[in-house]
């Protein structure tokens, strides 16, 4: 039987020259750049590397150490980009605040003037989110200015034009404003008005539906991110982060707000892995969580996880199934979360109820059926809900020491199952490790010249780069360690499932090597 015709570049039909070589039946260059460049740009693409805790200038110091300055402005943009994109967002909310107007509930218990305060005590907290922003944007500036200064990067490489606008423009003739050190920002930090934001949010507001009112988890959100970044810069202490963060119900606000934002705004969430938590945090834009999860101590934690569960499985059970089996799971996710009763049971050593241990015994029940494990089973939505309620009670109680009866009595049934576990988790990650890959290529590739600064890698040498990286991908391996753990009869499908993955993204990589041949002769 021929074989399909492959795509021919420019490439293909010149004189092969000295430092290319073969690889897959393919001709390829020999990687060009440096090692140093290679390893940043690893650590620089946004859509294949996970956030980092700890503070900005730590993260540049560490980055500045490469030889091209490339890979620092590029850094110092990207953390720029992410205050502009919030910055934006508040002032657009401030605005949709202004303009919106309450209408009492039907049953006549809140008066409209009790509605138009809120209105503006919504306002009230937009504008301390506003003050910290202004505090927040100047140091920004003023620090990276600084760092570049010291280490040899040009300030027209770090800033963008619309960064350097959110400051509010000066009209002819008003007083221009003083220069001032980053240090002395920070002294002048107004966290009095971020306190004060998180205690209006917390304590009002409570007839609303935060999932029908979005200015309302809009505003949370950006709470939650304002944090973040403030003691990212180290404009806020860890003493004072650390305050914040462990405040009663911050952890599974943090979870509630930004997950509804994930959900109904991201579209990366069209997948549904991207909502399992493991995986969820770590994606770029989930960055606000990694420093408070940091800080917060365990129970925290355990709650923060909890509640991105819930979300994702309350959502699932919300719709009615058709299938026999789904039926059945989705019954024993609402039973579980629907009232935190499972969380209650967990948290405080207390006999589950009869219910929940009937719904832990259902998920068990088929999570054993070795029937479903032939095939197909990694794309049903009740069974990944299940592998994370099955991983969130192993792996958040089950390995704390000693076990109390409730625990203890759940442990035994997770014995025979949890490879079954790992292999969905294990699973989960490596499709989605390939999909960070095909997301970059079809959304951002390639890299981008920096102010003056030119791209130290090529479009061909980064095609090559990225395929050279698929060979070596920790997902991939895992994945692999946990498929030869399982029955015979089930590894075949399992193999086949990730190799049918893996080839679909080097054909993408091979298509868009095709279509940039040309961007190759002009580089």
């Amino acid at each position: 039987m021929p074989q399909a015709a492959a795509a021919v570049s420019l490439n293909d039909v010149m004189r092969r020259p000295r430092g290319h070589v073969f690889r897959e039946d393919r001709e390829m260059k020999k990687p060009s750049v440096s090692q140093g460049d290679h390893q940043q740009y690893f650590k620089s693409i946004r859509e294949i590397t996970k956030p980092s805790p700890g503070y900005s200038v730590e993260q540049l110091d560490h980055i500045g150490r490469s030889v091209n300055p490339y890979w620092p402005a590029a850094h110092m943009n990207s953390l720029a980009a992410d205050f502009e994109m919030m910055s934006e967002d508040l002032q657009k909310l401030a605005m949709a605040i202004e303009k919106r107007k309450f209408r009492a509930p039907g049953d006549g218990s809140f008066k409209l003037t009790g509605h138009e305060a809120d209105k503006a005590q919504l306002l009230e907290i937009a504008q301390d989110l506003q003050a910290v922003h202004d505090n927040l944007q100047l140091y920004i500036e003023r620090l990276f200015s600084l760092w570049a200064s010291q280490n040899g990067v040009l300030k027209r490489n770090i800033f963008s034009d619309k960064f350097l606008s959110l400051k509010k423009k000066k009209s002819a003739g008003q007083e221009k404003d003083l220069m001032i050190s980053a240090e002395n920002i920070k002294g002048l930090f107004p966290i009095d008005r971020l306190k004060n934001a998180y205690k209006n949010l917390s304590t009002r507001f409570h007839y609303f539906k935060p999932k029908n009112d979005r200015d309302f988890w809009a505003l949370h959100r950006i709470y939650i991110q304002t944090v973040d970044q403030t003691y990212k810069h180290n404009l806020l202490g860890f003493t004072d982060f650390e305050e914040l963060v462990e405040k009663r119900d911050y952890a599974e606000n943090a979870a509630y707000y930004m997950f509804l934002h994930f959900t109904h705004v991201t579209n990366d969430y069209k997948n549904p892995l991207y909502r399992n938590s493991d995986i969820l945090l770590e994606l770029w834009y989930s960055s606000p969580f990694v420093n408070m999860l940091n800080v917060i101590d365990p129970r925290h934690k355990a709650r923060f996880l909890h509640q991105i569960i819930k979300m994702d499985a309350l959502d699932y059970t919300s719709t009615p199934r058709p299938g026999l089996i789904e039926k059945h799971l989705a019954r024993s996710l609402k039973d579980l979360f629907e009232h935190n009763s499972l969380l209650g049971s967990l948290e405080n050593g207390y006999t589950l109820s009869r219910t929940n241990q009937l719904s832990i015994k259902t998920i068990v029940t088929v999570f054993l059926d070795n029937l479903l494990w032939d095939k197909e089973w990694g794309n049903s939505e009740a069974m990944r809900l299940a592998a994370q309620t099955l991983k969130f009670i192993d792996g958040t109680y089950l390995h704390i020491k000693p076990l109390n009866p409730t625990t203890s009595a759940i442990d035994a049934m997770f014995k025979p199952i949890r490879n079954k576990i790992n292999l969905f988790s294990a699973r989960a990650q490596a499709i989605v490790e390939l999909e960070k890959f095909s997301k970059y290529l079809h959304e951002s590739f390639p890299l981008r010249n920096d102010g003056s600064l030119q791209k130290p890698i090529p479009i061909s040498e980064e095609l090559n780069l990225i395929e050279g990286h698929l060979e070596h991908l920790p997902a991939q391996d895992a994945y692999h360690k946990v498929v030869k753990g399982q029955d015979d009869r089930h590894k075949p499908w399992c193999e086949e499932d990730i190799d049918a993955k893996m080839i679909a993204l080097k054909e993408d990589i091979d298509k868009v090597r095709g279509t940039s041949w040309i961007y190759n002769i002009f580089k």
